[in-house]
């Protein structure tokens, strides 16, 4: 099943990089590194074309490791083949920092002019470094024209700048391709509201030919270069490009190999402050992404005492130029706070005016980087709590994450990969409102106060500022996700050891290779199980009679969750075509939040699809897609190529609310760096057609080819092609291992009558349309009723629910008129709905919105207990009768109790006390007393109280003993006098709700086998819980990891109810 290779005496710092290649069969690899029983690094495949598989280690601790090359499915015997495998163990070489720079520079080699240094001493000398050999090139020389448009440099403020352009892209301003230096002066051209790019009319100081941006020795000569020919009182520096978070930023496509690292900055810097005799610089100006970094800052604060910048992608025209000179030369004394405060202002200004419908998550920040230490401190204090019990925290750690604000979110997942930057404020919020460890909550709380003492000013739209701190860090929320090369270029060593500890914990294979060698983990990380357990319509489904899909999913650390749905076609290929996140709608502080929210153990869920696809256009060509909606932002992934151009680049297109192009952004060649990008019409854009392998795996093609339109293309929900579809649920633990589920479904959406849209509801038994284009029907459970309505808020469909027991129509017609203050005339006709008896009535009421007219029917639904009344209110009296016309014509009743009798879910939940809640197989149930020892309740394998496998539950009385004085005494009491009795060992389980106390035993069965058990025991508000589990030794393990555990996981413990009389 896999392969194990000793790797000894490993020495510290030592890097081990491992190549596995299938050499027959169709073996899919995969590798994972041990230290000790945790894995320390694993990995799946090099790239998305092999499933050979890659892995590289850095930076590890001394010690013995061990290699573990398996492959995907080996529990199943699903692949067979052979392979070999290179292992590499050595030294690094790359530093995050080196005190031993080469400090001397020689531009006039490098080709700067000799410029002798200005007689006065200016206030200001602006440097500004712009690497344009991208697909930023027209947006950069915007912003070159910018500092044109407010006068350009003078005495006071003496503005550099460095720009590098490509043969690739703009063709403006004479289409030179290679790296010019300029001292703007004024736009005399004043083109720039007509022309884009714009016109430059600064002639260059200087051509320095073609030159690598993104090579450090470049950035150094140029400010070298600045700072000797242009001195003054106080510098900045701009760096203006694509930017990639701690990746780096400035990016050179002609000559370049990468980004501006985090360690070749920290390089540069130095070196140019002992080149130049500075101390520091005064201000970093960062125009680029995702450049308000923890990791960023922690190493540029030794350079710089201020910075500007964004924790999110920056979207043209970005920070203003022209306010910044126009700022610096009314008032060069300007407290840089405030400066740096009307910048971040005027960007989120712009946003709205150019962008509204991105702008809400969008954001700029002033950073007093001079202080920035403490943020480092607190964060590396964090980490020594965490580090030092990881166990303990891996569960709440994991959790924290999966709801923590991720930037980029919006970008799609199959071309950028998932997000892996977030805020590391809103990430210490949620760890320290999750735990009740003082220490920890007090580490992350001066996590979150350092933060607070480092921000001079953030502005934001209004989702972003919600979550934001201003500063992103790095998070994968996948194992495999993580870049090893983080642990070389980050400064933040102990954050990086942190998560190393989180992937090592949380992921599944650190005892899935192991366990049947040896013992059941003493906490294993299961793969999530899904299970489609119940589909409502069986036969098809259509727009007219949505369909609805359930799922029980069982695993530890579940943290989150997508529906998909994949068209099958005529040739046997599945087109992934929607995607969904899972998500819980929770109101925290007076606020809707979307989490992540997964009960532990076993997680039943119900998910509608509606049978409508993204529909996308360019006016002559459509054609269905994969327009992915997150947090109210969507986008979809391809490729663009300029007209008459041969050449591709990545972009994604970001669409506003009405489903018309916003913008579109673009990665950088070979980094992981973003920025938005402006495309021309008459261009080819071509989709990613995203095709699923039969084991589950997305495969990105070439798809559809749009001519992109002057205004864009645009795109909207319509009926799904009639057909076959896989609708799928496919569910990720923290760390990152998936399982995945799917069932095959029929779609006809021929003859339906496309303005209408269907609900189904297989709790309530009940099938209606509504007009497209009216809200989504919610169930508000406050008040018990489901509404849909129209936009403007002036019509609605209501399904108010009865009282349970009462059957009289009239009595839940004249219910529902009394609990709203309803005015009727107490006029009631009988009629017929759906099959059912039914009672007609009328009804006014007034709003904020108007005066409301009712018609309505109350019917009383036998197989429920219930009764119902479906009502039609609007200002308009037409439309009252049009929408009630559409309950008498579609309205549809089924039998709710039978299609949950059809669930095959193999879970069930039980109770010991009102306040405990608990899961167990299905058929162990009901479970009974045990005549033995009447205080315990007792499970068995198909209720079989022979059996010598089972789980027993027991809560005591409230108590003042501890919780380890507790498990003695319950050993003693139901276990030590077993034949054979020995204690193996105890131990704390640290569960996603709880914390237990345990001890592992064996003793002699009734039948003569040994028999391995667990006894578990918590206090909650002084009451003691217990659960006790015993199976044939031979069998523990399988039946810890697969029953045991997932009930252990489930068992919850609710805070006892008030008492009502007191």
């Amino acid at each position: 099943y896999y392969v194990e290779y000793p790797l000894n005496n490993v020495q510290e710092g030592d890097t081990i990089s491992i190549d596995a290649h299938a050499t027959s069969g169709d073996l899919d690899l995969y590798t994972g590194i041990f230290f000790g029983d945790e894995v320390v690094a694993e990995n799946d495949d090099c790239d998305n074309s092999t499933k050979d598989s890659c892995l590289e280690y850095p930076q590890a601790k001394a010690g013995d490791y061990t290699v573990v090359v398996t492959r995907y499915g080996y529990e199943k015997g699903e692949t067979s083949g052979s392979f070999e495998v290179s292992i590499k163990v050595g030294k690094g070489t790359t530093t995050i920092a080196s005190n031993n720079n080469d400090t001397t520079t020689t531009t006039i080699a490098a080709g700067y002019p000799v410029v002798a240094p200005t007689p006065n001493i200016a206030d200001w000398t602006v440097l500004v470094y712009m690497g344009a050999d991208n697909n930023l090139e027209d947006g950069l020389i915007n912003d070159l024209d910018e500092f044109e448009r407010a006068g350009g440099s003078t005495p006071s403020v003496r503005i550099l700048a460095l720009l590098d352009r490509t043969p690739d892209y703009d063709t403006s301003n004479g289409n030179w391709t290679d790296t010019r230096l300029f001292e703007p002066g004024p736009d005399t051209s004043d083109d720039y509201q007509t022309v884009y790019p714009p016109t430059l009319d600064t002639k260059p100081l200087g051509d320095l030919g073609e030159i690598d941006t993104s090579y450090p020795g470049n950035l150094l000569d140029f400010i070298v270069w600045g700072v000797k020919a242009y001195p003054a009182q106080h510098y900045a520096i701009i760096l203006n490009d694509h930017g990639g978070a701690w990746y780096g930023t400035v990016q050179d496509e002609t000559t370049g190999q990468g980004l501006l690292t985090i360690p070749g900055l920290s390089q540069t810097f130095d070196a140019a402050l002992k080149n130049t005799g500075l101390k520091k610089f005064d201000l970093l100006i960062n125009d680029a992404c995702l450049m308000s970094g923890v990791e960023h800052y922690a190493a540029m604060s030794r350079y710089f005492d201020y910075a500007i910048g964004s924790p999110e992608i920056t979207l043209n025209p970005s920070f203003d130029m022209t306010l910044l000179t126009q700022l610096l030369n009314k008032n060069p004394n300007m407290d840089i706070g405030q400066l740096g405060k009307k910048i971040a202002d005027k960007y989120v200004t712009d946003m709205e005016s150019v962008s509204a419908d991105t702008e809400p998550v969008l954001g700029a920040d002033v950073t007093n980087l001079q202080q920035f230490g403490n943020v480092t401190d607190a964060l590396n204090q964090f980490t020594d709590v965490v580090n030092s019990n990881p166990r303990a925290f891996i569960s709440l750690i994991g959790q924290a994450r999966a709801n923590t604000y991720a930037y980029s979110f919006f970008l799609p997942e199959d071309q950028y990969g998932p997000p892996t930057s977030i805020d590391v404020g809103d990430f210490m919020r949620r760890v320290s409102a999750a735990t009740d460890d003082k220490q920890l909550k007090d580490a992350a709380d001066n996590v979150d106060i350092a933060l607070d003492s480092v921000r001079i000013y953030g502005t934001s739209g209004n989702q972003l500022s919600k979550y934001t701190s201003y500063y992103n860090i790095y998070f994968p929320q996948r194992s495999t996700d993580f870049d090893p090369s983080y642990v070389e270029q980050s400064p933040l060593q102990d954050w990086a050891q942190m998560l190393r500890t989180f992937y090592g914990g949380a992921s599944p294979q650190s005892r899935a290779f192991r366990g049947p060698q040896g013992s059941a983990a003493l906490a294993p990380s299961s793969i999530p199980v899904v299970n489609i357990t119940n589909i409502y319509p069986e036969e098809s489904t259509s727009i007219a009679e949505p369909i609805t899909i359930s799922m029980e999913v069982t695993g530890r650390n579940i943290s989150q969750g997508k529906f998909t749905v994949d068209k099958i076609e005529a040739d046997g290929t599945a087109v992934r075509l929607r995607t969904a996140r899972i998500i819980t709608n929770v109101v925290v502080d007076g606020v809707v939040q979307q989490l992540n929210q997964w009960n532990p153990g076993v997680d039943d869920s119900d998910f509608t699809w509606d049978a409508q696809l993204p529909l996308v256009s360019d006016g002559k060509t459509s054609s269905f897609e994969q327009v992915v909606t997150i947090g109210g932002v969507s986008s979809l992934a391809g490729r663009y190529r300029y007209p008459g151009s041969e050449n591709w680049q990545a972009v994604t297109v970001m669409f506003d609310d009405n489903g018309n192009v916003d913008n579109v952004v673009s990665g950088s060649a070979g980094s992981n760096a973003v920025a938005s990008i402006r495309i021309e019409a008459g261009g080819t854009f071509q989709t990613f057609r995203s095709e699923v392998t039969a084991d589950g795996r997305v495969l990105q093609k070439d798809g559809t080819n749009f001519t992109w339109p002057e205004k864009g293309i645009s795109w909207d929900y319509a009926p799904a092609p009639t057909g076959q579809y896989n609708l799928g649920f496919l569910i990720e633990s923290a760390g990152g291992t998936t399982g995945f589920s799917s069932a095959k479904v029929n779609v006809d959406n021929d003859q339906v009558d496309k303005s209408l849209l269907g609900y189904v509801d297989a709790d309530f038994g009940l099938v209606f349309q509504r007009p497209t284009g009216w809200y989504a029907v919610d169930y508000f459970p406050a008040d018990d009723f489901l509404q849909t309505g129209s936009l403007d808020d002036k019509q609605y469909m209501v399904d108010y629910i009865g009282k349970d027991g009462v059957t009289d129509l009239k009595e839940i017609a004249q219910a529902v008129l009394d609990k709203y203050n309803f005015t009727s005339d107490d006029t009631f006709k009988k009629t017929k709905v759906g099959g059912l008896d039914a009672l007609e009535f009328t009804f006014h009421y007034t709003n904020d919105t108007g005066d409301f007219t009712g018609h309505a029917f109350a019917v009383y639904r036998e197989e429920l207990g219930y009764g119902m009344v479906f009502s039609s209110e609007a200002t308009d009296p037409d439309n009252v009768e049009s929408n009630y016309q559409l309950f008498l014509d579609h309205l549809q009743f089924f039998d709710a109790t039978k299609v949950r009798a059809k669930d095959t879910g193999v879970w069930s939940s039980d109770s010991f006390t009102s306040e405990t809640h608990f899961p167990v197989p299905t058929t162990w149930m009901p479970g009974a007393e045990d005549v033995k020892d009447s205080k315990w309740w007792y499970y068995h394998p198909n209720d079989d109280k022979t059996d010598p496998t089972f789980a027993a539950v027991e809560v005591y009385k409230s108590s003042d003993d501890d919780v380890a004085s507790w498990l003695t005494d319950l050993l003693n009491e139901v276990v030590a006098d077993k034949p054979d009795y020995k204690l193996v060992s105890q131990d704390k389980y640290y569960g996603e709700k709880n914390t237990w106390n345990f001890a592992t035993f064996t003793h002699t069965g009734d039948n003569g086998e040994e028999i391995t058990g667990r006894l578990y025991v918590t206090i909650k508000n002084k009451v003691p819980y217990a659960i006790w589990f015993e199976a044939p030794t031979e069998k523990f393990n399988e039946t810890f990891t697969n029953i045991f555990t997932i009930m252990l996981d489930g068992f919850r413990i609710d805070d006892p109810k008030p008492d009502s009389s007191s």
